[in-house]
């Protein structure tokens, strides 16, 4: 990682610590109230096993103002949000981390995961107990502004820390599955689309992405999609039409298809 990126993090940290006024935007189990909305689109609400930040800066002359937060969103795991839009993803931060694993989005093209392996353990962190207390924090509207600041802090602290161990660079197969992670409930994601958010060639794509997951990027992309699903549908929540579109499945028919041979059930028998 580049030395000013990690500056650029601790910027943003310091700016946590100091913010008195912190314009927080709370995500909390509100399934129901988009089901009422006429405007609720589920090819853009989605959820994640993680806690996840997102902070979301300002614009200054038409370029992004990394001074300037203009809100942080936070939601806690199982929780169903809406996702970006293009308007937004070019001034975003967003962060997720559990006990194995942290997540750290910047912007469209850069996102990156680090195992949390021993090696990479930093001094006085405890990564499980900092995952653990994310993960059971509860989202109301008198959410302690003080402590979120600290926490959040802690968070990015954490993150600088490990990319200045000097890691190395993720690979391309790396890079793609990411981006497949990040983005598999978008019922338009095809080859074309990953490759203009990863910068490589859509040739390219596929042949180091089937040299190193062994599988081509569409087969990858739909078995994240089918797990997601399968989380979803255990929650007993949502119908499997919903299911289907909030996991990039433009005909529920095929999904079901799909998911009887993946899974050796139906989605309605979870």
């Amino acid at each position: 990682m580049m030395t000013d990126e990690i500056t650029f993090l601790e910027n943003i940290r310091s700016s946590l610590l100091h913010l008195q006024n912190l314009p927080l935007v709370l995500c909390v189990n509100n399934d129901k109230q988009y089901r009422k909305s006429t405007s609720w689109n589920t090819a853009k609400m989605h959820l994640h096993e993680l806690f996840e930040m997102r902070i979301l800066f300002g614009l200054s002359g038409g370029q992004v103002d990394y001074c300037k937060i203009e809100h942080i969103h936070l939601t806690p795991p199982q929780i169903l949000h809406e996702g970006l839009n293009d308007c937004d993803l070019s001034r975003h931060l967003t962060l997720r981390l559990d006990a194995n694993e942290i997540y750290y989005i910047r912007g469209k093209n850069n996102v990156i995961s680090i195992a949390l392996s021993p090696e990479l353990q930093v001094p006085g962190v405890n990564y499980a107990e900092l995952a653990a207390a994310l993960a059971q924090t509860e989202i109301t509207t008198d959410f302690d502004l003080e402590h979120t600041r600290l926490l959040m802090a802690l968070l990015i602290s954490t993150l600088r820390q490990l990319l200045a161990t000097g890691k190395s660079p993720q690979t391309p197969a790396e890079v793609i599955a990411n981006c497949i992670r990040e983005n598999y409930y978008r019922s338009d994601l095809s080859i074309r689309e990953i490759a203009e958010i990863t910068r490589f060639s859509p040739n390219y794509i596929q042949q180091v992405f089937r040299a190193g997951w062994n599988c081509t990027p569409i087969e990858y992309l739909n078995e994240v999609r089918l797990n997601a699903a399968r989380q979803l549908l255990r929650q007993h929540r949502w119908q499997v039409k919903e299911v289907a579109a909030m996991c990039g499945w433009n005909y529920v028919h095929y999904f079901c298809r799909r998911y009887k041979e993946h899974f050796g059930n139906l989605p309605g028998e979870e």
